[in-house]
């Protein structure tokens, strides 16, 4: 009996932790717009954990591209893991209004395929492109509070991509297979916007 007792108060305990610190985040968005089939779309899926009132840990997973191959166009799809670590100045404003400051690591996979008809005029015709890109970065954001739970984060930043190109090509002549690689390096930008919910 006492062992049930002792089990339901740290139940209780911890449901009373979880209910009131409101160190978690889920986030997310979806945009889809339609073509022929799909003219682009882009989602995403992040959970944020606070470590203290200022800074956090998040990991958020995209998927984004489009198909264009009905209308003698190319398909890219596109996968992403990023993980960002954030600084929030909540002395000014509560978290659901916070200015913050964010660095991150990431790591992204995009398939290109070609479509529409084939032209034979061409040589070596390109079967497959896969880039493959890894990045690093910081940036500034903005959160908007729309109630107690949810709120907009808005985002932006530079970032340094260290980039790998393996291209599958054939020689329509000879029906030769090849598969060239090209590493570079550039400039970009991270940025978007999520909606977001604290519990």
């Amino acid at each position: 009996m006492k062992t049930k007792h002792l089990f339901l108060l740290l139940t209780l305990l911890f449901l009373t932790q979880f209910s009131f610190a409101q160190n978690h985040i889920i986030k997310g968005r979806g945009l889809y717009i339609p073509g022929s089939p799909i003219l682009y779309f882009n989602t995403g899926i992040g959970y944020e954990y606070m470590l203290n009132e200022n800074m956090s840990l998040q990991l958020v997973y995209n998927y984004l591209g489009n198909d264009m191959r009905d209308t003698d166009g190319n398909a890219n799809f596109k996968n992403e893991v990023v993980l960002d670590f954030r600084f929030y100045n909540v002395e000014i404003k509560p978290l659901s209004q916070a200015l913050f400051a964010f660095a991150f690591v990431s790591y992204s996979n995009e398939k290109n395929k070609q479509g529409g008809e084939i032209d034979f005029t061409t040589t070596p015709l390109i079967l497959k492109k896969i880039t493959t890109e890894k990045a690093i970065g910081a940036g500034m954001g903005k959160n908007f509070k729309i109630s107690k739970r949810f709120h907009l984060e808005v985002f932006a930043g530079p970032k340094i991509i260290s980039r790998e190109v393996n291209t599958t090509s054939s020689d329509i002549l000879s029906s030769f297979v090849s598969i060239s690689k090209s590493t570079s390096y550039k400039l970009g930008v991270r940025g978007g916007i999520n909606l977001a919910f604290l519990f």
